[in-house]
């Protein structure tokens, strides 16, 4: 793949919502967000996609090739969803 694929996807955990949640960017997002539907991965009204826990192994199996096929990069994020951030700090905000 190129330093720069034209379509990448980046998946993260979400303890929040038990389940991976992923982003498709790049200048042919469409090519990713067409890779996450065919493995499974259900879209939400943010723009993301998620799928649950109890299939993150399949899920991520099940990705792999299809984003290949897509011609999507998949990246996994050391760092913890940002939705996940938001809704502790609320929480520790409201206490």
């Amino acid at each position: 793949m190129p330093p720069h694929p034209p379509a990448q996807i980046t998946v993260a955990y979400s303890r929040h919502l038990d389940g991976l949640i992923a982003f498709s960017h790049g200048e042919q997002w469409r090519w990713a967000h067409a890779a996450l539907a065919e493995a499974g991965f259900t879209k939400r009204d943010a723009g993301s996609f998620h799928t649950p826990g109890d299939s993150v192994p399949v899920a991520m199996t099940k990705l792999l090739p299809i984003a290949r096929r897509h011609r999507a990069s998949l990246q996994v994020s050391g760092r913890p969803y940002l939705g996940d951030v938001a809704d502790q700090i609320a929480a520790h905000r409201s206490h």
